[in-house]
């Protein structure tokens, strides 16, 4: 198997199972060395050791709701980051949308698994996971079998969601969570989350 044909594999599966972009939808061109977002003031540098950010797009029109993506260099992987306001939904309310929106578009029942081993940055926050085994069959023969994961914190009172989604070959999967949990740990929370 071809690495174009994972990537398109990857790049296929992070478009269908991306929310729904709203009219506002603008993707950041240029954004810099350095991408600010602009409501919380959570720094996602251009290149964090092998952490590559991939692109910025905002979906509102002055960006408190955005999503930043990274890969990891050499491996075959897509890390979405996004950052919005909770606009009066809850935590719970926001995982279940998301949960119910990935498993209508792969057919695949999530496994939910203790997200307190993801990311302890967010360890005292409501947070909720779920991983998904995506077989090649959505794709077709030619495409290895993946794993897609879906995460969503919650600051105090629900006012801001942070929701994580990766896929990955399911070859990559353990190599996958440990990066996961790197590029979490290398992002500075503390504009967000103060009490870290």
């Amino acid at each position: 198997m071809t690495n174009r044909l994972i990537w398109r594999a990857l790049l296929a599966l992070c478009i269908a199972l991306a929310p729904n972009a709203a009219a506002a939808q603008t993707r950041v061109e240029n954004p810099g060395d350095l991408y600010v977002h602009k409501a919380v003031g959570v720094e996602f540098p251009l290149q964090i050791e092998k952490y590559i950010r991939a692109g910025v797009i905002e979906y509102d029109q002055d960006g408190s709701d955005a999503s930043i993506g990274y890969i990891y260099e050499g491996v075959h992987s897509e890390f979405t980051l996004y950052i919005y306001p909770s606009r009066g939904e809850t935590c719970i309310d926001q995982f279940a949308s998301a949960n119910e929106a990935i498993r209508r578009r792969v057919g695949s029942a999530p496994s939910e698994q203790d997200p307190e081993h993801l990311f302890p940055a967010f360890t005292d926050l409501e947070q909720y996971q779920a991983r998904y085994d995506i077989p090649s069959s959505y794709y077709g023969p030619e495409h290895p079998d993946m794993v897609s994961y879906l995460w969503v914190g919650c600051t105090p009172g629900d006012q801001w969601i942070v929701k994580y989604r990766g896929s990955f070959p399911l070859e990559l999967e353990p190599t996958a969570e440990a990066l996961a949990e790197g590029l979490f740990a290398r992002i500075d929370w503390t504009p967000l989350i103060p009490s870290q």
